[in-house]
């Protein structure tokens, strides 16, 4: 009933070559460096299982991954293209990263099934002294990185139910999934226009960290934690010799507005700081100008997903329909 796995190695492998040599809006349009070295990174797993016959099975595993000479890219706003590049910044760094995870399986008991599971992981990134990420001179000190996201929950409920018939069956599948907030650094507001436009200013600091001064420490601040419920139903039937599947899915099924992102400068989802901003007196004295600037940036989020790229928000409520059919 016991069962024991340990895994381990260490890799080695180039980052995209072509962002080192055409350059980017950070390191101009030659090379920054001929000495490019690969990202060398070492993992390590261990884990157990125990399973209490034909009712419940369980996993704990846990893992570590130490990496170094991963190279740092920012995302630019290039107004040539008009589309968000990735930018080397020249610099690389080193990361950790370690986690555990959790598993419980109930066995299927006369047609429902169970499956719940946590997993807890933790990023941290050394990033060197006065790189265009902090702006700070704190050489060699870990950070939490802006991708960390602690806690995961996750389970699903599954009831299925199969005819006379093979192809005759019905089920339905509930998920349920909790998810903590991802770390971010905290910035102060822009003080001025700059190169930035009456339209974009609120979300300048996101597309060129080089206007980003941090009020904080890096990854200091989390997002909130958010949630949803998904669901699936399948039926099958014969039709002459034919088998047919129906698969209807439901994802957000309660059309939770889960608040994924927020502006580091406010903290909040729903404010970018500009319209509080006496910096934006002068524009805000133009008739129809704020309540321009909120329908498109605020409520609609135009210039963040144009300049900033993804959204503030979780996907809404979405319906899935699909056939499937077989001899």
């Amino acid at each position: 009933p016991f069962r024991v796995w340990f895994s381990g190695g260490r890799y080695l492998q180039y980052m995209p070559l072509n962002f080192a040599f055409i350059g980017s809006a950070i390191t101009g349009p030659f090379p920054v460096s001929i000495k490019i070295r690969p990202e060398t990174s070492t993992h390590l797993e261990v884990g157990g299982g125990y399973s209490a016959g034909d009712l419940l099975d369980l996993e704990l595993s846990g893992y570590l991954k130490l990496s170094s000479d991963v190279p740092l890219f920012v995302k630019i706003f290039s107004a040539t293209i008009g589309q968000l590049t990735n930018n080397w910044t020249g610099e690389s760094t080193d990361t950790r990263s370690k986690g555990l995870e959790l598993r419980a399986r109930m066995r299927r008991i006369p047609g429902i099934s169970s499956e719940l599971s946590y997993s807890f992981s933790a990023m941290d990134v050394k990033y060197p002294a006065t790189n265009s990420l902090t702006r700070s001179s704190a050489s060699g000190e870990y950070y939490v990185s802006e991708f960390n996201q602690p806690h995961r929950f996750r389970a699903l409920v599954d009831y299925s139910l199969v005819g006379d018939v093979e192809a005759e069956s019905f089920g339905a599948t509930l998920f349920a999934n909790i998810m903590s907030g991802h770390s971010y650094t905290p910035i102060l507001e822009p003080s001025s226009l700059g190169t930035a436009t009456p339209w974009n200013i609120g979300v300048m600091p996101l597309t060129d960290r080089r206007r980003s001064v941090p009020s904080g420490d890096v990854g200091s601040a989390t997002t909130a934690w958010n949630w949803s419920l998904d669901i699936q139903l399948r039926t099958g039937f014969q039709l002459g010799s034919m088998n047919i599947g129906v698969y209807a899915v439901v994802v957000n099924l309660l059309n939770k507005k889960n608040v994924l992102n927020v502006y580091p400068q406010t903290g909040h989802a729903d404010d970018d700081g500009w319209l509080g901003s006496p910096y934006s007196a002068s524009y805000r004295s133009i008739q129809n100008y704020e309540a321009f600037y909120r329908a498109i940036n605020l409520d609609n989020r135009w210039a963040y997903g144009t300049y900033a790229g993804g959204d503030i928000y979780g996907s809404p409520r979405q319906f899935w329909l699909g056939v499937k059919v077989g001899g």
